[in-house]
C-alpha cells in the first residue's frame, strides 16, 4: 500500500512524489518568493492534494508573486483546506483580486483561513475577494483576519453581502480590529451575516473602532435569528460602549437562545459600575449558557459593578466554565472579590475556574476568603489563577486546603 506523503519544509518540496503528497504545510520563515513560483509550475503534478497550509507573512510580496500564488489554486486541484498567512506584505487592491481569483477556482474547498492583517485592501479589494469567496458553495468554515486593512463601513457592508450567500456556512472567524468601523457599518454587517441560520460558531473581533455605545447593539440586534448558534465570541476592546452601550449588548445576546459558550471582551471601553451590573442582569436570561469567559480590563466598575454581576452566575444551571479577567483599573477591593468568588460555590456543575487578577492587591485576608471559595466548588476538575503580585501568599494558602476540593485534579497558579 502507497504511503501517502506530507511536506512540511522547502527542501522536502523539492524532493517528493508528486502523485503521492496529499498535504503541503510549509510555515518557515525564509524567503518564499522563488518557492512560489516553483509552486505554480509544478502543482498540477500534486493531483492528490488536498490540504495546503503557507506562512507568506512578511515577504514584500508583489503582484506577481500573488499571480503566481493564485496559479498554485488551479481548478484541477482536488483542495478541501487552505490556509495562508499574508500578513504584512502591503497588498492592495489588486492582489486581492488576483488572491480571489485563484481562490475562486477551488471548488472542492470546505475551510478556508486567510490571515491578512496589516496590508493595503481597502473596501474595493474586500469586495474583489469576498465575491470570489462566495462562490464557493460548499464552504463550511471561513477565517478571514484583516486588521488594519481601512475597510471602514463600506467594506463590512459589502463583505457581509457577499458572505450571505454561503447558506452552509457552519463556522465564520472575522477580524476587523483597527479598521475605521462605526456603527452604522456595523449595523449592515448584522443585516447580511443574520442570513446564516446554519452558523453554529461565530468569533467577530471589532477592536479599536468607533462603534459608540450602541454600534455593538445595532449589529446584535439581528443575530437572534441565527438559531442555531452554540459559540459566539465578541471582542469590542478600545470601543467607546459606555455603561448604556454594555446593557444593550448584555440585551441582545440573551436573546440568542441557543448559545452554549459565550466569549466577550469588553476592555478599554469606557464601562462603569451600572454597565457592568445591567450586563450581569441581562446575561441571567442565557439560561443554556455552558461556558461564560469576560474579560473587562481598564474599566472603572469598582466592587459594586462586580458584586452585582456577580449575582447572575448561580442562575446558569448548566455552567461548567467560568473565565473573566480583571485589573487594578477597575477600583475593585478585597471585599467584591470575596463577593464574586462566593456565587462560584453556587454553580453547582462548575469543572472549570480560570481568573486573572492583573496588577491588583487585595490584603492576605482576601486572599484566604478567595482560596476558601474556590475549594467549596466541589464539582471543580481544573482551576487557573494568575494573581501577578501576591502569588506567593495564595500558593502558600491554597497548599494548604486544597485536599478540602476532592475533585480538582489540576491546578495553576501563575
Amino acid at each position: 500500500m502507497l504511503k501517502i506523503q506530507k511536506i512540511f519544509t522547502q527542501k522536502e518540496f523539492y524532493n517528493c512524489d508528486f502523485k503521492l503528497t496529499e498535504e503541503i504545510v510549509i510555515i518557515e520563515k525564509n524567503n518564499k518568493i522563488q518557492f512560489l513560483k516553483d509552486l505554480s509550475m509544478k502543482i498540477h503534478n500534486f493531483i492528490n492534494l488536498m490540504h495546503l497550509r503557507l506562512n507568506l507573512q512578511n515577504q514584500n510580496l508583489a503582484i506577481d508573486s500573488i499571480l503566481n500564488l493564485s496559479k498554485c489554486l488551479s481548478p484541477q486541484n482536488k483542495l478541501v483546506c487552505l490556509n495562508l498567512d499574508l500578513q504584512l506584505n502591503n497588498l492592495d487592491q489588486n492582489c486581492a483580486l488576483q488572491l480571489g481569483q485563484g481562490i475562486q477556482t477551488c471548488k472542492n474547498l470546505n475551510t478556508l483561513h486567510l490571515v491578512l492583517d496589516g496590508n493595503k485592501i481597502g473596501p474595493e479589494g474586500i469586495d474583489y475577494l469576498a465575491q470570489s469567496i462566495s462562490d464557493i458553495e460548499n464552504l463550511n468554515h471561513i477565517t478571514l483576519l484583516l486588521y488594519g486593512n481601512n475597510i471602514s463601513d463600506s467594506g463590512i457592508t459589502i463583505l457581509g453581502f457577499h458572505l450571505s450567500k454561503l447558506k452552509v456556512l457552519q463556522t465564520l472567524q472575522l477580524d476587523f480590529g483597527g479598521n475605521m468601523i462605526r456603527s452604522q457599518g456595523a449595523e449592515n454587517f448584522g443585516q447580511q451575516i443574520c442570513q446564516l441560520i446554519e452558523l453554529n460558531t461565530l468569533f467577530i473581533d471589532l477592536q479599536e473602532n468607533f462603534l459608540g455605545s450602541d454600534g455593538g447593539q445595532k449589529m446584535l440586534q439581528h443575530f437572534k435569528t441565527l438559531i442555531n448558534l452554540r459559540q459566539f465570541q465578541l471582542i469590542l476592546n478600545s470601543n467607546q460602549i459606555e455603561d448604556k452601550g454594555c446593557s444593550q449588548i448584555g440585551y441582545e445576546l440573551s436573546q440568542i437562545h441557543s448559545l452554549q459558550q459565550l466569549t466577550l471582551n469588553l476592555n478599554d471601553a469606557f464601562i462603569n459600575s451600572n454597565g457592568l451590573s445591567l450586563l450581569g442582569t441581562h446575561l441571567q436570561n442565557c439560561k443554556n449558557l455552558r461556558l461564560l469567559s469576560i474579560s473587562i480590563l481598564f474599566n472603572q466598575v469598582y466592587d459594586l459593578g462586580i458584586q452585582n454581576f456577580s449575582q447572575c452566575l448561580h442562575t446558569f444551571s448548566l455552567l461548567n466554565t467560568f473565565k473573566i479577567s480583571l485589573n487594578q483599573q477597575n477600583q475593585i477591593t478585597g471585599k467584591g472579590i470575596n463577593t464574586l468568588s462566593s456565587e462560584f460555590k453556587k454553580c453547582q456543575n462548575l469543572r472549570i475556574l480560570v481568573i486573572s487578577l492583573i496588577d491588583t492587591s487585595y490584603g492576605e485576608e482576601a486572599i484566604k476568603v478567595l482560596a476558601r471559595n474556590i475549594l467549596k466548588c466541589q464539582k471543580l476538575n481544573i482551576f487557573n489563577i494568575s494573581i501577578k503580585g501576591q502569588d506567593h501568599q495564595f500558593v502558600k494558602f491554597f497548599k494548604k486546603i486544597k485536599k478540602e476540593c476532592k475533585n480538582l485534579v489540576k491546578y495553576i497558579i501563575l
